[in-house]
């Protein structure tokens, strides 16, 4: 009884206070994502209101900007309005500029290879891309695109920049990056085994280059050009998909 008192009467440091902020901010930001993108009850209401080959297109429009409200707006709202931390000390700055260019531009092209040959295969045609319909517009192909631009900054600055930058005085360097990429694998269960362990070495690599420059740049460009590109790869390998204008 004694030691629960004592733990009552501690006094928790503001580094302490950050960590468990950004603990919090990834659990509820993340939970509210996934169980209203997953809700029935809003699937059915999307049907009803744009009927059912619109929703396949608004329906996954809408988790992508879901996304970016709970994992990013939300928690930079609170971060900022509770906290003397600034943007930049969470990973939206400018500083090393140069160097995370360098960085972007390599791996985007890697992860364009690597998806020309990925994307073609029957698993992955079999989920992407997310829009399931036969014949894309253009402007459904931008907003797709625009939905994974704002979705991805939001999910990267909740793991890279949140999450890391504020566990980093708590737990230390390789302590806090292990963590990120555990639920960052974690996070990725519902896609099934292979993104699932595709995850860990992509989150580790994606958190050291964040630690290095400061920034979560590289994480979020290089990111976005990995789901672009295997979106774009496999609406071109799907053969019962076409771009109107862009493929016969």
């Amino acid at each position: 009884m004694n030691n629960f008192v004592n733990l009552n009467k501690m006094n928790i440091d503001s580094q302490h206070m950050t960590f468990i902020l950004a603990i919090s901010l990834f659990t509820v930001g993340y939970l509210c994502y996934f169980f209203i993108t997953k809700s029935a009850a809003i699937f059915s209401w999307f049907v009803k209101a744009y009927g059912e080959e619109k929703t396949k297109i608004w329906w996954v429009i809408s988790q992508k900007f879901t996304g970016f409200l709970f994992l990013g707006l939300l928690p930079a709202v609170v971060i900022l309005s509770t906290s003397t931390i600034h943007l930049p000390d969470i990973g939206l700055g400018l500083k090393n500029i140069l160097q995370s260019v360098y960085w972007i531009a390599g791996l985007s092209a890697v992860m364009v290879i690597i998806n020309f040959f990925a994307a073609r295969k029957p698993d992955n045609l079999l989920v992407y891309p997310q829009i399931r319909i036969q014949e894309w517009s253009i402007k459904v192909l931008l907003l797709s695109s625009l939905g994974w631009f704002v979705y991805l900054l939001g999910y990267e600055f909740l793991f890279r920049g949140v999450l890391l930058f504020l566990s980093l005085p708590i737990l230390g360097y390789w302590p806090a990056i292990f963590l990120n990429v555990s639920l960052y694998a974690f996070v990725h269960m519902p896609k099934g085994a292979k993104e699932t362990i595709a995850s860990i070495p992509l989150g580790f690599v994606l958190c050291v280059l964040t630690l290095e420059t400061g920034t979560i740049w590289i994480a979020f460009f290089s990111h976005l050009a990995l789901a672009l590109s295997n979106e774009y790869f496999s609406i071109f390998f799907n053969k019962k998909m076409c771009v109107k204008g862009l493929k016969s």
